[in-house]
């Protein structure tokens, strides 16, 4: 029997709240910042697809789909409004089972990054050239993914994957105005950010600062991030305001050669 405690864990795991807290803030407002945070935020996301199977899936110890041998897996396709062909993708269960999914045969819900889902919309012939995208929570609070975004979002995943993108320290560049606020924010909710880093993002593209906190509760860091963009607004200088917002534990590998900017133990 699957324990009941095991599934809450996973169901927590995979509400997305970094995706959803990204998506209300570029709707409250469209700028560099907000734009770069939903795209990291999708980028990390393991999002929910609905998908029948070739042949039935058995259900393992740990309560995880196993697919027998042989088995594939059918992703199932929404039309839109414009008659256009879609993938659904959901961050939660709850979003999932807004509405009944409608399907000749069982629906089960299968785990997808944006990555896994590139090859079935990459393409210009075939089933993929009838693919327009990705459409997020359709039932709810949702956000067409277009073919154009999955094209960007895969050159990040390249450049990603060939070392073009690097991290580096942002010390010396960063304003002492910045760094000064920063940690001033840091302290007045010491409750939720135990260290912080202030890093820099650098690709082909061009950079952004990174703004990397850790805490023992995700949700209220997110929350903090309106003022986050307050504080970079007022004081990034001549380097700009874009930063991306990230979890240490989502980056802990790559942060070992960095200082923090903050560090509630001796502050």
């Amino acid at each position: 029997m699957v324990d009941q405690k095991e599934n809450e864990e996973k169901d927590e795991m995979l509400r997305n709240d970094d995706v959803l807290n990204a998506l209300a803030a570029l709707r409250e407002e469209q700028n560099d910042t907000t734009e770069q945070n939903f795209t990291v935020a999708l980028l990390n996301a393991q999002l929910i697809a609905p998908v029948n199977f070739t042949e039935e899936p058995t259900v393992s110890e740990e309560g995880e789909l196993e697919m027998p041998a042989g088995a594939e897996i059918k992703l199932i396709t929404f039309q839109t409004e414009d008659d256009e062909t879609v993938f659904p993708a959901f961050t939660d269960m709850d979003a999932f089972g807004a509405q009944p999914i409608e399907s000749e045969e069982k629906v089960y819900p299968w785990v997808m990054t944006i990555e896994d889902y590139l090859p079935f919309v990459q393409g210009e012939e075939g089933e993929q050239a009838q693919i327009a995208g990705i459409a997020l929570n359709p039932f709810t609070n949702g956000m067409p993914i277009t073919r154009d975004n999955l094209a960007y979002l895969a050159t990040l995943i390249k450049n990603y994957d060939n070392q073009e993108i690097q991290i580096t320290a942002a010390d010396e560049i960063a304003p002492t105005a910045l760094k000064y606020e920063l940690i001033g924010l840091a302290d007045d909710h010491h409750e939720a950010i135990d260290h912080m880093y202030l890093l820099r993002l650098n690709g082909q593209e061009g950079s952004a600062y990174l703004l990397v906190v850790d805490g023992p509760d995700r949700t209220k860091i997110q929350e903090l991030q309106p003022q986050f963009e307050q504080i970079f607004k007022a004081n990034a200088g001549q380097e700009g305001a874009a930063f991306n917002l990230a979890m240490k534990e989502d980056l802990a590998d790559q942060l070992t050669d960095f200082q923090t900017l903050y560090d509630r133990d001796i502050q």
